[in-house]
This record gives structure tokens, sequence and C-alpha cells, in this order.
């Protein structure tokens, strides 16, 4: 089964149906269709979809196996992160529940070295990608075990909650100038209950309108969502009742949030003094203050984030910048796959001038993601292991990166045995014994202060998380290098670990600065000879654009905590916009009274500016542990770290408290400039 991009390339046409093409020199298969290509954020991307009986068949190393190996791979894939789909009856006669039972008593029947087991999950398709976007926030040490999407509505979450405090502090501070309507209710017999009812069924109607404006926002810009992200979402996604389900539950649940205090404040009013005075004292300074603060506190948290984010991203890029002079490509195909010896190719490219070198990289150079491995100094069980990402690389891998390495050697051909990344890849006449490079962050990691000091040391890998012995392999530390080559996310490893194993490789091809062109040719030529492949089926990537695209991956997240960071600040302007239109009016006899007994309009306006900033200035200090305390978390997953420095937490609490001054700005202003006599007069 072809997609129609594939067919086109193979055949010319998607009329491919019938037609017969090999597959890595070994087999001939037929087209049995042809389909358009899946969605980019489908979880069934694909090419070309294989029967899985012809992977023995496809798989060099498979068809020569022997039963003991194929036991092995049997035991490796069942831990491997693949799927079964089931299609279930549409009478729902066999449900999921009854399909997991089913694997229960299959699983129950699988026998596995070292006491190991066998799991099966049954999960609705739907759910697919949140649970790979969960296990790749797990892997990433992001609330591990916690849905993902719940982790996408964590922002939201907190604008809505900003936007909830300002409501409660303005609805709190309009609620004096209404103790007159309070306690004429009162006396009409209304009781306390029905006062709270009251004003929060004006809350409810204020959220339902603005809910209802988010719904036709969303509406019109559901194209927009739809290119931008490659779902399928339309109107009828905002029309489900699932969908409604969720919007009633925020509606009530912002609704009871906003609106209950302000509620319960009037709700206390007493008639007798209400109708005397015409107003009531809503609340304490102090309590308005906190909840400014505690706004321009979140708001302050996520700003810090987006420049430590800003920051982090810079020095990756500074730190990667380039490898060398002369590009450098991947073939995104493993030599193991087409049954290549990585020899004869290094021998056959660098038979042009334009090659200057060939090494291989068992995953994608930048993107590509590495396996957690588990190292400690001793064989013991009460040794700590050290969790170290482990990369399997072919020779010459540093030499022709241009990395030059802190201690130590390179793997050297002869003196350094290869490791098996299955049983049988293995030459029967290679010697030497098993050796590892690891980088200044692992040396670390493992108790040396130095590079030096680790060259020539044992470690010991274990295999998996059960005791020492037989699942221990000594590794010998035989070089140093200062940072992790082709790799953006750490993964939250302490270090890197590199091994040798040049067959089971993606090759990576150092070529002149002078001749790309015949260059990228020559490699073309040379692999559709030894693969028997047609001509131009196989792309190679260069190394800089991976770079950049997954830097540009790290930009886009970047860019879209800014928009949150956008909407948090203007919420919390608005908020303390709204209360300094409201605070002026009501201080305008105190400020006519202050400006007869001598003060200047720079001095109340100054007064006015350190009342609305202090709690700006004391919600940014509070919030600098939280933000460093995040920005930890954020730099641990890159290999290159920004060195930290005050100045996000300090542009912080400047941008902030400007933008807060920017907004009681002209209020302030108008109100200092207040003329006594007028004021005086009218009050």
């Amino acid at each position: 089964m072809l997609a129609v991009p594939i067919a086109e390339e193979l055949f010319g046409t998607r009329n491919a149906v019938g037609k017969t093409f090999t597959i890595n020199r070994r087999v001939d298969v037929v087209v049995r269709g042809v389909v358009e290509a899946p969605d980019r954020m489908s979880s069934g991307r694909f090419e070309i979809l294989l029967n899985f009986a012809l992977r023995n068949a496809l798989v060099p190393r498979l068809s020569a196996a022997t039963a003991a190996d194929r036991d092995d791979w049997t035991r490796q894939a069942l831990s491997a992160p693949t799927g079964t789909f089931v299609l279930l009856p549409a009478d729902g006669s066999i449900g999921p529940a009854e399909v997991e039972r089913r694997l229960r008593a299959v699983s129950d029947r699988i026998v596995l070295p070292n006491d190991e087991t066998v799991s099966f999950r049954v999960r609705p398709l739907n759910d697919h990608l949140g649970d790979v976007l969960t296990a790749g926030f797990g892997t990433l040490g992001i609330a591990p075990g916690v849905p993902a999407i719940q982790l996408f509505f964590l922002p939201g979450l907190l604008i809505l909650a900003m936007a909830c405090f300002n409501y409660v502090n303005l609805a709190t501070a309009i609620a004096s100038t209404r103790a007159k309507d309070v306690g004429l209710s009162r006396v009409l017999g209304a009781e306390r209950r029905h006062v709270i009812a009251r004003y929060l069924l004006e809350t409810v109607t204020a959220v339902l309108i603005s809910l209802g404006l988010a719904l036709l926002v969303a509406a019109l810009g559901i194209d927009a969502i739809r290119k931008l992200t490659d779902l399928r979402v339309g109107i009828a996604n905002l029309a489900s009742p699932t969908f409604a389900l969720v919007m009633l539950t925020v509606a009530v649940a912002t609704s009871l949030a906003a609106g209950a205090f302000p509620a319960y404040v009037m709700s206390r009013f007493k008639p007798i003094e209400a109708l005397r005075k015409g107003s009531k004292r809503s609340g304490t300074g102090w309590r308005k203050s906190v909840f400014i603060g505690v706004q321009f506190a979140v708001a302050s948290v996520l700003l810090t984030a987006v420049m430590v984010m800003f920051a982090q991203n810079s020095a990756m890029r500074d730190r990667v910048a380039g490898i060398g002079t002369e590009p450098l490509v991947q073939l995104p195909v493993s030599l193991a796959q087409v049954g290549v010896e990585p020899e004869v190719l290094a021998a056959e490219l660098t038979s042009a001038p334009q090659v200057k070198a060939v090494t291989g990289l068992r995953t994608l150079a930048w993107v590509g993601s590495a396996d957690l491995g588990r190292y400690a100094h001793t064989a013991s069980d009460s040794d700590l292991p050290v969790e170290l990402q482990t990369f399997f690389i072919g020779y010459d891998f540093f030499a022709t990166l241009g990395v030059r390495l802190a201690a130590g050697r390179e793997f050297v051909r002869g003196r350094d045995l290869e490791e098996a990344g299955e049983p049988g890849d293995r030459p029967a006449s290679q010697a030497g014994a098993l050796g590892i490079v690891i980088d200044r962050e692992a040396v670390r990691s493992l108790g040396w202060s130095e590079p030096q000091q680790a060259i020539g040391q044992v470690v010991y890998q274990r295999a998996d998380s059960q005791s020492a012995g037989a699942n221990m392999r000594a590794l010998e530390i035989i070089g140093v290098v200062d940072r992790a080559p082709l790799t953006v996310i750490s993964l939250g490893a302490k270090g890197h670990a590199y091994h040798l194993d040049s067959y089971d490789t993606l090759p990576i091809v150092r070529l002149a600065a002078d001749g790309v062109q015949r260059g990228l040719a020559h490699v073309q030529t040379v692999w559709q000879a030894l693969t028997g492949t047609p001509s131009g089926t196989m792309r190679p990537m260069f190394l800089d654009d991976a770079r950049d695209a997954a830097l540009e991956t790290m930009n886009g997240i970047t860019t879209a905590m800014l928009t949150v960071v956008a909407f948090g600040f203007s919420v919390a302007l608005a908020g303390i916009f709204g209360m300094a239109l409201f605070v002026a009016n009501r201080r305008r006899y105190e400020i006519g009274i202050r400006k007869c007994l001598g003060a200047s309009s720079n001095t109340i306006l100054r007064q006015l500016l350190i009342e609305f900033g202090r709690p700006v200035v004391i919600g940014n200090v509070i919030a600098w542990p939280i933000g460093y305390f995040l920005a930890n978390v954020y730099i641990a997953w890159f290999v290159a770290r920004m060195s930290f420095t005050p100045w996000p937490y300090l542009a912080s609490l400047g941008l902030a408290l400007g933008l807060a001054w920017l907004g009681v700005g002209g209020q302030a202003v108008r109100t200092s400039r207040l003329i006594p006599a007028r004021v005086l007069r009218d009050e």
C-alpha cells in the first residue's frame, strides 16, 4: 500500500495498482492500493504499508537468525512502543473491556526470562495522540503521568484565574457604591440569600456573554487554526455535546469563583447603615492590593519563563551554530535495513574527492530520540546508577563532525569491539574490548571532576531495572567530549554516552565545500548501486537544515508562550486600569483637600503611582523564586545551557511596572490635576 506522493515518485503516476518494485534488493512487492497521504497530525502517517510477514525477509539479520535469536527479538519487540489496531463490532457485542480481558489471558501464556512480564493496554484511537504527547512530556520530566491535554489547559486556566481576580476586585470595590440598592432590597423583605442569588445571577450573565464572544471568535478563527496545525477541527467540534458540557462546567465554575465573594460582601450590608450613608466600605485596601499583586505575580512568572526560554534558545543557537565549514548530510536509511556494509559504503563514497569523510548515527541528527541507559561504577546493586542518554555511532564519528575530544580517543578499528544492536550483527572475526565515549556532564555525574580522570575507568551498564549480575556489562571509558554533538534535548539525562555500532546506523557524509552538488550526485549514484533502489528515492538531509528545524520548533513553543503572556498582561492591565479609574473617582474629595493643604500635582501623581506600583513590585518579587525554579526545569532539557543572570527577572519587573504605570498613568495624571474648588464645591 503506497501513499500518493511515493507512488508518483516511484512510478510517475498515482495509478500504481498492480505495479511491482523491489525493496532492499531482496524482496519484490506488488502494489495493492494507493491512498491519499495522511494528515501531518495523524497517528497513522505512512509512506509505504507492508505486510508484517515481510519483516524477516527485509532485514538481513532476521532471515539468518537462530530460534534463540528470534526469541530474544520477540522479547524486545514486546517492550517496544508498537501498537496493534483493532476494529470492534459496530453492534457493541465486544467492547474494549472484553478485548483487554482476552489480552490478559494471552499475556499469561507468554514466558520471558528474568521474571519479566507482558501487559497489554487497550485505548481508543482518539486518545492515541494524547497518549503519545503524555509519554513524551513524561520523558522530559514534565508532570509524568498527567494527561497532556490537562497541561495544555494550564496556561488558559491561569489567565482565567487572573480574570476572576480582576472581577472579584472590581466587583467588590463597586459593591460599596451599591449599598443603598442593597439596603432598599433588604428593607423590602429580601433576605441575604436573595441578595447573593441576585448578584450571582449578574456574574453568570457576564460570564455567559463573555463565553459567547469567545465562541464567536473561535468559530471565526477555526480556519486559521486548521491551517496552522493540520488538525481537522470544524464548527461541528464546537457544537458537540462533550464540548458543550465542558463549556457549561467552565462557565459555572468561573461564575462561582468570580461572583461568590462580591455577592457575599454585599449580602453583609446592614440596611440601616447602607440607607443612611448611601455607600459602605466593601473591603480593606490590602485585599485589593493582594488581588492586584497576585495577578501580576502570575503574569510575571509567565513573562520570566518566556524571557528565559528566549535566552536559552539563543544560547542553544550560538553553541550549535555550525559544525565546521563543510556541509554534512545524513542518509535517512539504516545500513542494517538495506544490508550494506559500512566499510564498503565508506570506501565507495570517499573514492570521490567531493566526499571528505563518512560515519554513522543510529538516530536522526538533532531530532532523533536516544535511549536512556543506566550506568554505575560497580556491578553492585547498592551502587545507584546514573541515567545517560545513549547513542550508537560509527567509526570516525567525532572526526567527521569536527568535534575535538577533551580527553582520550575515538573508536579505533581492530582495537574496540562493536556492540551488536541485535544478536548476530557483530562479525565473528572482530576483536577488541567494549568501550564508550562520554561527555563532560556524564563525567561529573559519575563522580569525576576532570575528563582525564575518567579515561580508562570501567563503568557498568544495567540492561534493565532488575538486579545486577547478568544484567550488567562492563564498559571502558576511552574518550570524553565537551558537549554532545547533533543533540538539542537531553531528555532529562545526566549526560551522554556513545557506543560503537557502525552497522545499524544512518550514514553521515561530510562533503567538500566547493563540490556540494557533485558530492550529492555521487552519494546518490553509490547508494543506488549498493542498494538497488530507484534513483532519487533516497533524499539526503542537510544537518544544518535539521538543526534549524529543531530550533524552529523550540522558537514556536516560545512564541506560543509569549502569546499566553500577552493575554495574561492584558487581563492584569485591564484590572489595574479599572481599579485606578474607580479609586480615582472615589478619592476626588480627598485629593481636593490635599491640594488645598498645599500638595502639588506632582506629589499627588507620585503618590498614586507608588500606591498602584507597590503590589506590582511585591508580586514580581514573589514570582522570582517560582520563575527561577521553572527556568531550572526548562534549561535542564537542553544539552547547551544558558548562564543564569538576573536580567530576565529585572526586565520582568521593569516591564510589568512600566505597563502598570502606563495603564494607570493617564487616570493618575488626570486625577492629580483636579481643581480643588470645583471638587469641594460639588461635594
